[in-house]
């Protein structure tokens, strides 16, 4: 294990993120939407200072806390720009569709799509209860585990996940679930942000990005995680029999690099609005990304976890290294 050799704390490097893109316009989608509080109690167990699920069949790796919310938010504002507000992007009806949301998080995504149509019906599901701030007659949240038995119920006309990667312990069985859940001539899509960054032309590579990369990957697959799972998903869904089979990849940059927008256009979902929305969603996200995955996983401590992370986020705003990942 190497050691950070920082002795500066996580909040100045944090601070200086939030000078730099407090000036973001994050837009008028519902994805917006600030997260609401969430009730503690018998759902959660703490660890490393952070609140963990303790409802699923397997340990939870990532925290389920309001920073956590917060972090789903910027995730969802991030995406929406690199989907260009598409909510999904395979050819399903929303007309009367039955609507499976996995890992649902904040509700954002499900409450959106309830808004598409008021005749189709989502159900946004996660291992830890959703309140979502606003409500629809047509969506509705509940706790489940994926990982266990599905209830009985209708078959699903359209299955959605993301960012389920270095969560779910048994892909395979996640896959055949999803498959036996959905009806004939059903859609599934998956959004799965990548942690492989790969360097632009004629740059340095980010040595703490790529650290951090190699790290979680690894402290992950000591716990029995898959991080970067897209390429196997579609490896799972054709062993299964799913048909029609698309794998777009979307380039998604991270730090301030990519050059303005002309002026006078519509610049919320510009390449460099896009690499300075993930500089906020690393902000937000980067510890409870880390912290148990270094902590269980590698053997570190939360101490040598938060001056890494400060390593990591300083790198990202002032390295000056271009830097992307595909979504």
């Amino acid at each position: 294990m190497s050691t950070p050799n920082t002795s500066d704390s996580i909040d100045a490097a944090l601070q200086e993120v939030s000078e730099l893109t407090g000036n973001l316009c994050l837009g008028g989608n519902a994805e917006d939407e600030g997260p609401t509080s969430m009730p503690l109690g018998r759902y959660w167990q703490e660890e490393y200072g952070r609140n963990y699920s303790v409802l699923g069949r397997y340990e939870s790796m990532f925290p389920s806390d309001e920073d956590e919310k917060h972090h789903f938010y910027r995730l969802g504002s991030l995406l929406a720009r690199v989907l260009r507000w598409q909510l999904f992007r395979c050819p399903a009806s929303m007309a009367g569709a039955n609507v499976l949301d996995m890992g649902t998080g904040t509700g954002q995504w499900a409450l959106n799509v309830g808004r598409t149509d008021p005749s189709c019906r989502v159900t946004g599901v996660d291992i830890a209860p959703v309140e979502a701030g606003s409500n629809r007659a047509n969506v509705k949240f509940e706790v489940q585990d994926l990982e266990s038995g599905w209830p009985r119920r209708r078959p699903y006309s359209f299955i959605f996940g993301r960012q389920l990667g270095g969560s779910i312990v048994d892909w395979p069985r996640l896959i055949r679930q999803c498959y036996d859940n959905l009806e004939n001539g059903g859609w599934i899509e998956f959004h799965e942000l990548d942690s492989n960054y790969y360097v632009m032309p004629n740059s340095t590579p980010g040595r703490k990005v790529l650290e951090m990369s190699q790290l979680l990957s690894l402290g992950l697959s000591n716990l029995g995680r898959r991080l970067d799972v897209a390429d196997y998903i579609r490896e799972l869904l054709q062993q299964q029999g799913f048909e029609h089979l698309t794998h777009d990849r979307i380039a998604v940059p991270i730090g301030m690099w990519p050059p303005p927008p002309p002026p006078h256009t519509n610049a919320i979902d510009s390449m460099r609005n896009v690499g300075l929305a993930r500089i906020t969603e690393l902000e937000f996200g980067i510890e409870g990304l880390t912290l148990k995955p270094f902590c269980k996983g590698l053997g570190w401590t939360p101490s040598q976890v938060h001056l890494f992370v400060a390593d990591v986020t300083r790198e990202v705003v002032l390295g000056g290294t271009k830097m992307a990942s595909t979504l």
